[in-house]
């Protein structure tokens, strides 16, 4: 099985559902999206196991704040200066960033 990352650009409405995403292989490419009108642009990292004869059979997010992926597997550290840049505003209990 192979492990891929892959920094994921959400658009999400003041309702917090996610309105439209698209991946990323850098940061920088993920932090360039457009926000959509009536929405913010979060910013997470998106790890999926899996091989081309059974697919996706993990995927595993996580956002700013997140000390690991949503389940349980550590952040590597070739990403971990990138994912402790991402923030969320102050007074924000969402996942923006």
């Amino acid at each position: 099985m192979r492990t891929t990352y892959e920094w994921v650009a959400e658009n999400t409405n003041s309702d917090g559902d996610i309105v439209d995403t698209c991946g990323h292989d850098t940061l920088a490419a993920a932090k360039s999206v457009a926000a959509l009108p009536g929405c913010a642009v979060v910013i997470s990292l998106r790890r999926d196991v899996g091989d081309d004869r059974l697919g996706i059979v993990d995927r595993q997010q996580a956002y700013a704040g997140d000390v690991c992926f949503d389940g349980g597997a550590a952040i590597p550290k070739r990403f971990a200066r990138d994912f402790a840049s991402l923030h969320r505003p102050a007074g924000n209990s969402s996942k923006e960033n």
